[in-house]
């Protein structure tokens, strides 16, 4: 399955255009991304991952349901606080370095981190919580595989802006309301001569409005 796209398999199985084209709308609210761009095992995995599609849909007990009083990065904020000195910050990482045993065996005993002011931090394991595409910038001993210093240059920063809409009452139980919704908000951005990418975002809030409709 990794060898297909999602679009690919659409083309193969889906019986409509409507229905295929619903289905990629899908994906860019999700994903922010392409159907040809994603991997159909990739998909499956994400879909799995989320207790299935109508779980991903849905509002109440569902996957994207949970909001946090001061945004998610509060929680860095909160860990921040409890750790105090042991967090580093304005210190960017220039290398990471395994070290290996004294006795030369090859299991790594420890890994040593360097950051652009020289300050050097030894600990057990790192994790690198990064875009893939900054990667070139930190200097890797021994170095990465070659298939993942490839993988990094072709995954370039996207650009997405996610729009989370609060409401009194849930206006896309109401049969009619989702497509009343969308078609108002795509004629007022056609007045105003909005560019079609925000259109495709319109039409997926239309489109999960129907999906409430039928099931």
């Amino acid at each position: 399955m990794d060898s297909i796209t999602v679009d690919e398999w659409l083309q193969r199985t889906a019986r409509t255009s409507t229905a295929a084209q619903t289905y990629r709308s899908i994906i860019q609210a999700f994903i922010a991304e392409e159907a040809a761009c994603v991997s159909m095992l990739y998909w499956l995995w994400y879909v799995q991952a989320g207790q299935g599609l109508r779980r991903l849909l849905e509002s109440e007990q569902a996957a994207a349901e949970r909001k946090f009083h001061g945004g998610s990065h509060s929680i860095s904020l909160g860990l921040h606080r409890r750790l105090g000195d042991r967090v580093v910050l304005s210190s960017p990482v220039a290398s990471v370095a395994q070290v290996a045993q004294a006795d030369g065996s090859d299991r790594v005993s420890r890994c040593v981190v360097t950051t652009g002011g020289g300050q050097a931090y030894r600990c057990q394991y790192v994790v690198v919580a990064m875009a893939p595409s900054l990667y070139a910038r930190i200097r890797f001993t021994p170095s990465l595989p070659s298939l993942r210093t490839q993988l990094c240059q072709r995954m370039p920063m996207g650009s997405c802006a996610k729009v989370c809409i609060h409401s009194l009452c849930v206006l896309w139980t109401w049969r009619w309301c989702g497509w009343f919704w969308s078609s108002m908000l795509v004629m007022f951005l056609r007045t105003v001569c909005l560019s079609a990418c925000v259109l495709r975002v319109l039409w997926t809030f239309g489109c999960m409005g129907v999906w409430s409709y039928l099931f």
